[in-house]
């Protein structure tokens, strides 16, 4: 059986507000971009890979991208939880993409 990835097209957020979405997916990166930007009608770009570095087990990396809609004022931002030294956010392994809207 084939997996399934679905976005949900009708998002609304109220004015000045923030959003921080937690994506379960088995895309890779740059794949998740494309299914996004096609339901969502934006073009996330990717930018320069976040660097932490973590004293215990060393660098971490993570890829980002971003858009801005000068349509509806709005910034996209996804960034991946995993690296091969670990998640980003700890308390949340599970969760391979956050996508942050604002």
């Amino acid at each position: 059986m084939r997996k399934q990835t679905s976005v949900h097209e009708s998002i609304v957020i109220p004015q000045n507000k923030h959003l921080l979405l937690s994506i379960f997916s088995y895309l890779n990166d740059y794949h998740l971009c494309w299914e996004i930007n096609q339901k969502f009608d934006i073009n996330l770009s990717r930018l320069s890979d976040l660097r932490i570095i973590d004293h215990e087990i060393g660098v971490k990396i993570f890829s980002v991208y971003s858009y801005f809609s000068e349509t509806n004022k709005r910034n996209y931002t996804l960034i991946s939880n995993k690296s091969g030294n670990g998640p980003l956010v700890k308390e949340l392994p599970k969760v391979d993409f956050f996508l942050r809207i604002y």
